[in-house]
């Protein structure tokens, strides 16, 4: 299982990032200072993106679904992370006293 959320959170990434270097190539054909903004000001590409809909439908839909994606690998990694915290409870070292 973890090899698996690995690969869907991967997969988030990339296609997360490969979708706001669409728009953010996008904001920039628009203007220079759009594509500024939008590398500074956090949430400027997504104001970006959902202001000009008609050119930018498809990489934010890529965009979304990276984030869709890397969100739901992140819960399953962490949950597996826990799941093995669990499991080696009974072989953690006992916990250090004021005298140590």
């Amino acid at each position: 299982m973890e090899a698996l959320s690995t690969i869907i959170f991967v997969v988030g990434v990339i296609l997360a990032a490969v979708g706001s270097i669409w728009i953010l190539v996008n904001a920039f054909k628009e203007s220079i200072l759009w594509g500024i903004l939008s590398i500074i000001i956090p949430f400027v590409l997504l104001i970006f993106a959902l202001m000009n809909l008609d050119k930018c439908k498809k990489p934010l839909g890529i965009w979304l679904a990276g984030v869709v994606l890397y969100v739901i690998g992140g819960f399953v990694i962490a949950a597996d992370v826990v799941e093995q915290v669990d499991q080696d409870q009974g072989t953690t070292p006992p916990a250090m006293t004021e005298d140590e």
